[in-house]
């Protein structure tokens, strides 16, 4: 998983592993963030695979990346741990 934020563009790329099998097919995976919020101790925004899944993601200073999703997203980044 690779995020990228800067003052052009912000997307999160996801690896196929990662997506459900519905998804709105974007090149090499990015999907732009919006609802884009950025603190001293957390970066979090909203990111669309496709009309139903939604997630959220946070990157926490002092911890890790968290994405909030689907169950089969959630299982898959079971599994990869």
């Amino acid at each position: 998983m690779t995020v990228s934020i800067d003052e052009k563009e912000n997307w999160i790329q996801l690896p196929n592993s990662l997506l459900p099998p519905v998804k709105n097919k974007k090149p090499g995976n990015k999907y732009d963030l919006y609802n884009l919020e950025i603190t001293d101790k957390e970066i979090s925004g909203k990111f669309k695979i496709n009309v139903v899944n939604k997630p959220s993601m946070t990157i926490d200073s002092k911890s890790s990346i968290d994405i909030d999703t689907i169950d089969d997203i959630n299982k898959a980044i079971s599994l990869a741990d």
